[in-house]
């Protein structure tokens, strides 16, 4: 399933996950962003996640950068939040995410179908593709290679692929 980066999260929390996994860049902060650019959209995120019942929120990134000043919850939303840095996409496993072997239904939203999708695939998650604005050169290349992967070996080689 396609969607712009407004909508995407909207487009997550109606398939009302138990485990909600979000790529930090783009959804959260620009790519070219300051670290501390996305603090009022991650309490936005949160705040909707609480109100949807999401039990299990982790924020992934591939990028180097330190986000984790950024990703404190207070106690009382009832709900486990996790950043992942360096994640490793599509290789991060359950056990490196936080996430029990049996972790209910899932969902991991991206931009990079070649990372992003293929980690939803191994989870067994569902993937909710963002469309980014103006991606970098990477991101760019691993989602033609992606969505060249997905032609050649079909929709039944990636269960967790929605769109």
């Amino acid at each position: 399933m396609r969607s712009s980066t407004e909508d995407a999260i909207s487009t997550c929390l109606r398939l009302r996950p138990s485990v909600l996994i979000l790529d930090a860049e783009p959804l959260l902060i620009d790519w070219s962003a300051p670290d501390g650019a996305w603090n009022s959209r991650w309490h936005e995120v949160l705040s909707r996640s609480v109100d949807q019942g999401v039990g299990v929120v982790v924020v992934v990134t591939n990028s180097r950068r330190d986000l984790s000043g950024l990703i404190q919850p207070s106690p009382d939303h009832g709900m486990s939040v996790r950043l992942v840095r360096r994640a490793r996409k599509p290789w991060t496993t359950r056990r490196a995410l936080g996430l029990p072997a049996v972790a209910g239904r899932g969902v991991v939203c991206g931009d990079v179908s070649l990372t992003d999708g293929l980690l939803a695939t191994r989870l067994g998650f569902t993937f909710v593709h963002v469309q980014a604005e103006d991606p970098p050169p990477l991101a760019r290349l691993q989602n033609s290679c992606g969505r060249l992967l997905a032609l050649v070996f079909g929709s039944r080689q990636f269960p967790g692929w929605r769109g």
